[in-house]
């Protein structure tokens, strides 16, 4: 693969503009920059170490400490359910004295959402064959039971929050085992009540509920995926919000199994399409904006709409394919760049390491460990770990395999990390003060990574010094952006 060639200079300390201490001093001074040259990465996604959590059923990402930073939430096969605090860096901290509310029951997920409106994220516990409960947040990530609310049902199998009624508040809509889906009017202040006559009294056992506008008449609609008793088999239906009258059934499909729909916009032209997934193949059909839909072909594989290669469309990922969207609805081939991911029926995405693009925490098949996968659209990796006398190595990697046009690569070093906002360049995570630039490197399309290689002295006192390393990544159709910041130190 062609690329600029760069020269191979010694890193100067006139680079720095303050350093802590002279030993730190003379180690940027020693390390030397190896040759830029960018390699073809083929998988979308890295494994990378997760929270140690047994999962039973759905994991959930959301800022429950209101610092900035996604945290993870677990339910698990036997209690205590699990939270685990984010660092903004894709890191983890076990947190999950502050569920100790909770009874040691089985746990199916947790719906979250401010609920009552103070601006911290409150959630909702759906146990299994027990009685969900409300937990209110205190501001701090921190949760006490609100008994206000009383569930009746047994076991919540599907959830959603949304505001159904147009008040400003988020409502819920409940899917039981056996029952009929049920709404419940938030008061304003995390007080939920049942609106009885609201949904159809369709009996089903619901695996999904997706809510979006339909019909662009500005409230909330509804679908949802399960097997219905009416006819013994997997359906999909989709519920018109007609307001206080209630709701409308505008279309039903069965011939699955185990139904997972979703409302999402998958051709841009601003209506939500539905996408229902399960085990074999995964169906799609065009929506009008009127609340009407049209078939579209499917695609093998179980598989979830989520922007993956962050460029405003939403792509189909499966557990070993990504389909790439070209921004109207069709899929630019299915490279294998997302391997073995898990169970991603159950997964949630979000940015855990601040570079800007969606990365992926599910359980693994079956009842399984919690995973993580970080999202290589835009990032950096430590390859070889620095050693005094040995070659220290890092990655940055950028839209591997899919990129259409060339990216310029700027890699960074420092000795000490920070957590600055840029925007919109996104989080500097490097200490400013002992900041390093490297030449930048051009990366032709398809993109890859671009590796750097530096040599650490053989001299004992640079033992235990701290290095962290990012990136910049830009190109002529997408704004710069820092990648995220992994740490190391000299052994």
């Amino acid at each position: 693969m062609a690329v600029k060639q760069m020269s191979n200079p010694t890193l100067s300390t006139s680079a720095v503009s303050v350093l802590p201490i002279s030993r730190s001093v003379a180690c940027l001074a020693a390390l030397w920059l190896g040759p830029l040259m960018p390699s073809l990465a083929a998988q979308q996604f890295r494994r990378a170490a997760a929270p140690d959590i047994v999962l039973l059923g759905r994991v959930t990402l959301a800022d429950v400490d209101r610092d900035g930073d996604l945290d993870v939430l677990a339910a698990t096969a036997i209690g205590p359910q699990r939270l685990a605090l984010g660092d903004g860096w894709g890191h983890f901290t076990d947190a999950s004295e502050r569920l100790a509310m909770l009874p040691q029951q089985a746990g199916l997920g947790f719906v979250a959402g401010d609920f009552d409106g103070d601006g911290a994220v409150d959630l909702l516990f759906r146990a299994q064959a027990a009685s969900s409960v409300i937990l209110r947040n205190d501001g701090q990530g921190r949760f006490a039971v609100d008994a206000r609310t009383t569930f009746t049902m047994p076991s919540v199998d599907a959830a959603v929050a949304g505001d159904f009624d147009g008040d400003g508040d988020l409502d819920l809509v409940l899917g039981q085992e056996g029952g009929a889906l049920s709404l419940w009017l938030n008061d304003g202040t995390g007080r939920f009540v049942v609106a009885p006559g609201r949904l159809p009294s369709t009996v089903a056992s619901w695996s999904e509920l997706s809510a979006g506008d339909i019909d662009g008449d500005g409230d909330l609609d509804l679908a949802g995926g399960g097997f219905f008793s009416a006819n013994y088999a997997d359906t999909v239906v989709v519920y018109r919000n007609d307001g206080p009258s209630g709701f409308a059934e505008v279309l039903r499909q069965q011939g699955w199994s185990a139904p997972l729909p979703q409302l999402a916009d998958l051709d841009g032209d601003g209506h939500l399409d539905l996408v229902v997934a399960d085990a074999i193949a995964t169906s799609m059909w065009r929506g009008d904006g009127q609340g009407g839909f049209g078939v579209v072909p499917s695609l093998p594989g179980l598989l979830r709409a989520v922007d993956v290669d962050d460029d405003g469309d939403l792509d189909l990922l499966g557990d070993s394919t990504l389909f790439v969207n070209d921004g109207s609805g069709q899929w630019l081939g299915a490279p294998q760049r997302a391997i073995d991911l898990g169970a991603v029926a159950n997964m949630a995405l979000g940015d855990v390491d601040s570079d800007g693009d969606l990365d992926a925490v599910m359980p693994g098949p079956g009842l399984s460990r919690l995973r993580l996968w970080i999202n290589r659209h835009r990032g950096v990796r430590i390859a070889t770990e620095p050693q005094i006398g040995q070659r220290f190595s890092f990655v940055v990697e950028a839209q591997p395999g899919y990129a259409t046009t060339f990216q310029v690569v700027i890699p960074l070093l420092a000795l000490g990390t920070a957590a600055i906002d840029l925007p919109p360049f996104g989080r500097l995570g490097l200490d400013p003060t002992s900041l390093v630039q490297f030449p930048l490197a051009y990366l032709p399309g398809p993109g890859g990574e671009v590796p750097v290689e530096l040599t650490v002295p053989d001299v004992p006192d640079f033992v235990g010094i701290p290095l962290a390393v990012q990136g910049v990544v830009q190109s002529p159709l997408v704004p710069a952006r820092l990648t995220n910041t992994e740490t190391t130190r000299i052994r």
